[in-house]
């Protein structure tokens, strides 16, 4: 099944942010929901799963990283690498 236009670009706005993520101590907050999100839309179509399990534990990580601002980022950055492999 093909990918929805209006799904594409919210996945895209989604990694566009994850990129490169703010400097701030609420990251992990504001950026949970858009993870969560993300992996809503992803399950609607036929992923692979590989790519949706590596998209699991990524997020199991996130969560771990709660406290850890840098580790956070740096899970948001790993998490748009995996969101750019959606397309190919």
């Amino acid at each position: 099944m093909k990918i929805s236009n209006s799904d594409i670009v919210r996945l895209a706005e989604i990694k566009s942010y994850f990129i490169d993520p703010p400097y701030t101590f609420r990251i992990h907050s504001l950026a949970k929901p858009q993870i969560d999100e993300a992996m809503d839309i992803l399950k609607k179509y036929k992923i692979s799963p590989v790519l949706m399990g590596q998209m699991e534990d990524l997020r199991q990580l996130f969560a771990a990283s709660e406290e850890d601002v840098n580790t956070t980022r740096e899970n948001m950055r790993s998490f748009a690498i995996l969101l750019n492999r959606v397309n190919r």
